[in-house]
């Protein structure tokens, strides 16, 4: 029974150490010609992928980057390529606001 516990109690605390250490980017990305919600943006960011909606918000969660930096990529077609750098080194949530993209 007392293994039972100990067993419980180290995978309480090692999923609440995995949990705190992921991190949440989000944002709205806009069209810069008219300032209307851009859909469909592929969003990159240490290797993982998301779209932003049919009102451009987007939201990544990622295991917390081993590097200071985290570079987010915004693509899509007829746009030209963006990339914006953060530094979230002990954030848990990072709102990268309005991001704009100008066509290509």
């Amino acid at each position: 029974m007392k293994l039972k516990i100990n067993t419980l109690l180290l995978l309480l605390l090692t999923s609440t150490g995995a949990w705190s250490q992921s991190l949440q980017v989000k944002g709205r990305v806009m069209d810069g010609d008219n300032n209307s919600p851009l859909p469909d943006v592929v969003v990159t960011a240490a290797n993982n992928e998301s779209r932003s909606d049919k009102d451009g918000y987007f939201q990544l969660v990622i295991a917390q980057p081993a590097q200071m930096s985290l570079t987010v990529t915004f693509y899509k077609a007829g746009f030209s390529l963006l990339e914006k750098t953060a530094f979230p080194e002990g954030m848990r949530e990072l709102d990268l606001g309005m991001v704009t993209m100008v066509h290509s």
